[in-house]
């Protein structure tokens, strides 16, 4: 499911692989996840798998494919890095 291309889950994408456990143990799942480093919260409902390695420099553009128009700004305030990357290796 995870490969260095799919590296951003919502937590629907992720909650089908136990879909057998309440909704406040799916939530405390993610939140083990994320505080042992395995997913990080990029925004709200979008999470970056780690082990998958993902390519950093296209981590931002594939943020937003994922989401909705009013949830980007959000991602940008977060990511402000990623916007100088792509714009310092494009000049």
């Amino acid at each position: 499911m995870a490969s260095p291309q799919r590296y951003l889950f919502t937590p629907s994408d992720m909650h089908v692989l136990v879909e057998d456990i309440s909704d406040d143990a799916y939530r405390a799942l993610l939140s083990r996840a994320a505080k042992a480093g395995k997913l990080e919260r990029v925004c709200r409902g979008l999470y970056v798998y780690h082990p998958a390695k993902p390519v950093q420099g296209l981590m931002l553009f594939h943020a937003a494919a994922r989401l909705r128009a009013h949830e980007l700004l959000e991602l940008r305030h977060r990511l402000p890095f990623m916007a100088s990357i792509y714009c310092a290796s494009h000049s």
